[in-house]
């Protein structure tokens, strides 16, 4: 209602700005412990609830003052509310996440119930959040049997869904949020990246076009049915120099890089001074021009430009890659200006033609691709390696 208006809760209390962050005051009166989550009633934006690990605190002023509800920590509890959720129709209707379960409140915080029918393992509740149209449906995580649980009768009931099948141990959820316009699209946060359900929390998958490689921390929705992310690992990008031959003045320098990281690993240069760069890149977003492969295809995809002589122009820009994780690390150019990459891959679908060896083997393979050099399409390329990581 008041966009210029935010709130931020700390280890050491809580701060408000009305003038969209430029500044910042204490506004956290009465507020004790770390504050992990705020909440802004929709029906009256100066009553505000803030999860706390000492307790669920409520302000009605607009964070001026605040006051202990009903869910306070007991002597020997830690980290006691994670997160607080407010029913979108009904905004005194509460639920919080505790080491405890759900809780669950209808008198805006006054009296609480434990809803903890169906979990099993846990009740220590790490991620919680209300579908904003049915009020009745809502997602939890825990920190043990870590697939989300769901509920259809506004906590009374729980049923676990059912995460990827995963080698090792299974992502731990950090945050859930519900797609702003497909309210049967729940995203989940993971210490693995993210994860999409399309029916509602039954089954779960990784979503087509991740953020890949990034250390994603939670999700916020705009009205527009944008989704935002916070995440950190936002720390590389490639570059390419050139030198003059006394190697005292700089030619060209260039960033080559989409909004994640990217690494430069080989360079070549032909006879027209053109400079070819191979590497591997965690961004969805890096530049491509008349690309081979225009889309990443996993988690990091290899790459590989090629700048005109002066370094002011893409001539080519590809992807190369498929649904795992591939790394080229060599370039090279024949006399025929054809080129050469090798790396290695954990992808079972690596772009493959005229392929030597055409399956994949092992934990990871070496690859060897020559390439047209106008970027066009493959001459070859082919797996290489055994059972093994190569």
């Amino acid at each position: 209602s008041h966009s210029q208006t935010l709130y931020l809760g700390l280890s050491n209390g809580i701060y408000k700005s009305t003038d969209g962050g430029a500044t910042w005051s204490p506004a956290g009166a009465g507020v004790s412990g770390y504050v992990s989550m705020i909440a802004i009633n929709p029906a009256s934006t100066t009553t505000l609830y803030a999860a706390s690990s000492a307790g669920l605190y409520k302000s009605t002023d607009g964070a001026a003052t605040w006051n202990p509800t009903g869910l306070v920590a007991g002597p020997n509890d830690t980290n006691f509310v994670h997160n607080v959720v407010i029913g979108p129709s009904t905004p005194a209707t509460l639920y919080a996440g505790t080491p405890n379960g759900v809780m669950k409140s209808l008198d805006a915080g006054v009296t609480w119930t434990a809803m903890t029918n169906g979990f099993t393992q846990s009740t220590d509740i790490t991620a919680l959040v209300i579908d904003p149209v049915n009020p009745q449906a809502l997602y939890a995580a825990t920190t043990i049997n870590f697939a989300p649980y769901r509920t259809t009768d506004g906590g009374a009931h729980w049923t676990q869904s059912q995460w990827p099948s995963y080698g090792g141990l299974p992502p731990y959820v950090l945050w859930l949020l519900v797609d702003p316009l497909v309210h049967s699209t729940i995203w989940a946060v993971t210490d693995d990246g993210l994860l999409v359900s399309r029916d509602a929390g039954v089954a779960w998958t990784a979503p087509p076009t991740d953020l890949p490689d990034y250390d994603v921390q939670k999700l916020a929705s705009g009205s527009d049915g944008a989704i935002y992310a916070i995440a950190n690992n936002f720390s590389a990008d490639a570059f390419a120099m050139k030198l003059d031959p006394s190697g005292s003045k700089i030619v060209y320098s260039t960033y080559l890089g989409g909004s994640g990281p990217d690494w430069g690993e080989g360079i070549a240069v032909d006879s027209t001074g053109r400079a070819y760069v191979t590497g591997f890149t965690a961004s969805f977003d890096f530049p491509v021009a008349n690309a081979l492969q225009l889309h990443p295809a996993g988690m990091k995809d290899g790459f590989v430009s090629v700048l005109n002589a002066t370094g002011s122009q893409l001539a080519w820009s590809t992807y190369l890659g498929g649904s795992s994780d591939d790394w080229p690390s060599a370039i090279g150019l024949d006399p025929a200006g054809n080129v050469h990459l090798t790396g290695w891959t954990d992808s079972a679908n690596f772009p493959l033609s005229q392929a030597s060896q055409p399956r994949f083997a092992g934990s990871s393979n070496a690859f060897a691709t020559k390439l047209k050099g106008d970027g066009s399409g493959l001459i070859f390329s082919t797996y290489l390696g055994g059972s093994g990581g190569d």
